[in-house]
């Protein structure tokens, strides 16, 4: 990646976090609890089961540590 779009990268995410600040939040808890240990990410998709390393999806961002647990496809 060169300089000029890792730039566009970063003026991206900055942007999103002063757009969203909730979702920014959120993101940041379940990162959080879950390198600490509090939140258990599952090896299987809650929607299909298939086997992988899913992605915590948000319903409501105020419940920053409740999320569906959903892979890519889902």
């Amino acid at each position: 990646m060169s300089n000029q779009s890792e730039g566009r990268a970063v003026s991206k995410q900055r942007l999103s976090q002063r757009l969203y600040p909730e979702r920014h939040a959120a993101r940041a808890a379940v990162y959080a609890a879950v390198i600490s240990g509090r939140l258990i990410r599952p090896q299987n998709c809650a929607e299909c089961g298939i086997e992988c390393k899913p992605h915590g999806h948000h319903e409501d961002y105020a419940e920053q540590l409740t999320v569906r647990w959903l892979c890519s496809r889902c």
